[in-house]
């Protein structure tokens, strides 16, 4: 007599539990992609903040107008142990494509100081002409949270690069404390040092 196939297949329940399985192993897979990605766009910004960094203070060292425009915001500065904000360039972003405001502009010094203005525009002439007109390509980078590269000097005369957003030329400093400015908005120092608050960042929309 022929035995009959007692072979089963899944049953609903199991077949239910196995994608149910295979779907959370896709999300935590994705995850950990985005992770990585992630920490090497920031990775990348580091090294374009270190390019900036490096080459401004070449420049500094080199070029009398760019000393002086130095040592007259380190003059409004004073014995402030916050970082007194030299310029600021905006970056193209993911979510929008287009860029504004690309060229390094000095902050808004006014007439009141006629030759530190000049001394700022040959400051962020430099800048561009450093830069071929524009920056590096920001990558880890959200609009209005992270598109914004900052150059910034300490009561001592060091410099340093940040990213944030909405910087417009009459915020004159970042809050040593608090890496804020008067807008309330956080910025994240990226050389010499890297700022702890923008290693933690999992994604740049998490910016404050």
């Amino acid at each position: 007599m022929n035995k009959k196939n007692s072979n089963k297949g899944f049953s609903l329940v199991e077949l239910i539990i196995v994608i149910a399985i295979m779907a959370i192993l896709a999300v935590a897979i994705g995850l950990t992609i985005i992770r990585y990605i992630n920490k090497a766009r920031k990775a990348d910004d580091i090294t374009t903040a270190e390019s900036i960094g490096v080459s401004v203070s070449a420049a500094m060292a080199s070029d009398e107008d760019m000393r002086d425009f130095l040592q007259w915001n380190l003059q409004q500065l004073g014995n402030s142990n916050d970082y007194r904000v030299l310029g600021y360039s905006s970056v193209a972003t993911g979510s929008t494509g287009t860029k504004y405001n690309t060229l390094f502009t000095s902050n808004n010094i006014g007439s009141s100081h006629a030759t530190a203005a000049q001394q700022g525009q040959v400051f962020a002439q430099f800048m561009n002409d450093e830069m071929g007109g524009k920056l590096a390509a920001m990558k880890f980078t959200a609009f209005s949270k992270i598109d914004q590269w900052i150059l910034c000097v300490d009561k001592n005369g060091n410099l340093s690069v940040w990213v944030g957003a909405s910087m417009n030329g009459n915020q004159w400093s970042i809050n040593y404390s608090t890496h804020k400015t008067s807008n309330g908005k956080h910025y994240y120092m990226l050389w010499p040092e890297v700022d702890k608050a923008y290693e933690r960042l999992a994604r740049p929309g998490d910016a404050n």
